[in-house]
């Protein structure tokens, strides 16, 4: 596993958490920081993969792989939730 998700960039200027991001900077999100985080999670340190359960509206998301492939059999549609204080983000 990769310590660091694949790079993104910022399309606007903006701030997050206290922090300017400028337009145009590539943005790296650490693995580990992401889910070792004592704010978000009880036991940060200890390896629990039923945090990672994924699961929708009490139904499962299916993450099997197609036949051949390095893609998911199902296509995986992402629902992006605001988690921060709404002042952190721009109108």
């Amino acid at each position: 596993m990769a310590p660091f998700n694949v790079p993104h960039m910022s399309v606007v200027d903006t701030t997050v958490g206290n922090y300017f991001i400028l337009k145009g900077s590539h943005v790296l999100l650490s693995r580990l920081g992401l889910g070792r985080n004592p704010k978000v999670w009880d036991e940060s340190n200890k390896f629990k993969p039923e945090r990672w359960s994924i699961t929708h509206n009490e139904s499962h998301i299916d993450l099997s792989e197609a036949k051949g492939d390095v893609i998911l059999a199902r296509p995986l549609v992402a629902i992006a939730k605001l988690r921060l204080p709404p002042h952190v983000y721009p109108c």
